[in-house]
């Protein structure tokens, strides 16, 4: 008997969370680009190293930048809402993230540049309930020289958007 034979409802939801399950391993075997290429960082946001910090890992998916991320008690803002920091961290250091890739794939380079955010505007949607997996998607939809012009990065909670930001982001 077919696991999957059920009515098309039941058989797409299984299927979904079959895929999901699947990405989800292959996401903790895989090293992110933090673990990569920054392995000994202590960023708060995005450092592998540092045991107090948010601790994103980030993953190239084609051109776009992907990530999982769950709130914990210590990163809430009032009774059971993630704090607006906290979620402007995890865009800042995604955001980087998504623009060192992007200009390392431009200019064909072995490993990324250093970035910086020159500037950034987050516009919080919606609030975000505390101890939720957020999903955290970005692209550079611009990049001339050593810059990333233009960027979108958005942080999806429940499949709609949270949060989100638009920023140029320059190499150091």
């Amino acid at each position: 008997m077919n696991p999957f034979h059920h009515d098309s409802v039941t058989a797409s939801k299984q299927v979904k969370a079959y895929c999901e399950s699947s990405l989800r391993t292959w996401r903790r075997i895989m090293k992110s680009l933090q673990e990569m290429y920054a392995p000994n960082s202590f960023c708060f946001g995005c450092g592998p190293k540092n045991p107090k910090g948010l601790r994103i890992r980030s993953f190239a998916v084609g051109d776009e930048v992907v990530a999982e991320w769950k709130s914990e008690p210590q990163h809430v803002a009032f009774a059971g809402f993630v704090n607006g920091g906290i979620l402007s961290t995890l865009l800042d250091c995604h955001g980087n993230w998504t623009a060192a890739y992007a200009l390392m794939r431009k200019s064909r380079m072995d490993s990324p540049p250093g970035t910086v955010t020159s500037a950034y505007e987050v516009k919080f949607l919606r609030p975000t309930q505390i101890s939720k997996t957020m999903h955290i998607r970005a692209r550079a939809t611009s990049t001339e020289g050593d810059r990333a012009e233009e960027l979108r990065c958005r942080i999806l909670w429940r499949g709609r958007e949270s949060s989100d930001d638009e920023r140029p982001i320059g190499m150091s």
